[in-house]
């Protein structure tokens, strides 16, 4: 169960899904929400996200400005690096107070291709992380 109200997440998702949809960057959702999607309880209070590092590697920049144009707040140089190094970065949905992981390089080879449809928040269905790539039990 998220510890924020679940309209928070909606209403991030919704935003963050819009933009990596416009740059065509393939994503799913792992961490804490991806185990609530599966059954397990557990509390979270952000947001991961795997993304495809060749999609956003292509145009960091236009992606990092869509991201701030959007409402989050990020720190350019910091996240083009992280990008550049395929490694993870921050942003934060400034209306919500909520944080976001972005993950440009999965720790899973192929675990973007094994992303699941789940509905993750009443109404709202995306890729999730596998369940054998999310570590929860069965």
């Amino acid at each position: 169960m998220p510890v924020f109200p679940i309209e928070i997440f909606q209403a991030t998702l919704t935003k963050l899904v819009e933009v990596l949809r416009r740059f065509g960057v393939r994503f799913h959702l792992t961490g804490g929400i991806t185990a609530v999607a599966y059954g397990e309880p557990r509390l979270t209070q952000d947001l991961d996200l795997v993304v495809d590092f060749e999609a956003v590697a292509r145009n960091p920049e236009a992606f990092l400005s869509a991201l701030s144009d959007a409402g989050f707040h990020l720190e350019p140089r910091t996240a083009r690096e992280a990008i550049l190094r395929k490694r993870m970065f921050q942003v934060l949905d400034i209306d919500q107070a909520l944080k976001l992981d972005l993950y440009p390089e999965s720790s899973i080879p192929g675990e973007l291709d094994r992303s699941v449809m789940a509905e993750v928040l009443p109404g709202v269905i995306l890729p999730i992380a596998a369940r054998s790539d999310a570590h929860c039990p069965s």
